[in-house]
């Protein structure tokens, strides 16, 4: 099996990141889409690749490199105490061709020794219908703290 690469995600990458963003908003399972369009969400991760932080993970393939995940998050200011540099997850995703292998884990890996050498808190979230367990991020140094939900109205 061919090694998993994880590198920062660039600009030559949105087209991919495009079309897995709009498979993660289908599963999402909500009544108002969350890419409204293919250009906006777009415009929205080159903001996203160029001034936060979005990792791609990635293998050989017969005609070249494949991206397999991604993982990305804001990087700011906490609202309340400008002193907390924070890394806020915003999407973790694997195309399902590549849910058996460990290019999730080595994602969210990647993620969290950014995240430790640059900022001060790092919050997660995970979907309901995730295989991901608790365990996995709790080994990780993660605590839970709050538990989030949705009201559609």
């Amino acid at each position: 099996m061919p090694e998993i690469r994880i590198r920062r995600a660039t600009v030559d990458d949105l087209w991919w990141i495009v079309r897995e963003l709009k498979a993660f908003s289908n599963e999402y399972g909500s009544k108002h889409e969350l890419f409204k369009s293919e250009e906006h969400c777009h415009l929205a991760m080159a903001g996203m690749v160029n001034d936060h932080l979005v990792f791609v993970a990635e293998q050989q393939a017969q005609d070249g490199m494949e991206l397999m995940g991604l993982i990305a998050g804001f990087v700011v200011k906490h609202p309340f105490n400008p002193d907390i540099r924070l890394l806020a997850e915003t999407f973790w995703w694997v195309s399902k061709k590549h849910r058996t292998t460990r290019a999730g884990f080595k994602l969210l890996d990647s993620f969290i020794s950014w995240g430790r050498e640059n900022v001060d808190w790092i919050t997660f979230g995970t979907m309901t219908t995730t295989a991901i367990k608790h365990r996995s991020l709790t080994k990780r140094g993660f605590k839970l703290k709050e538990q989030a939900f949705l009201l559609e109205v």
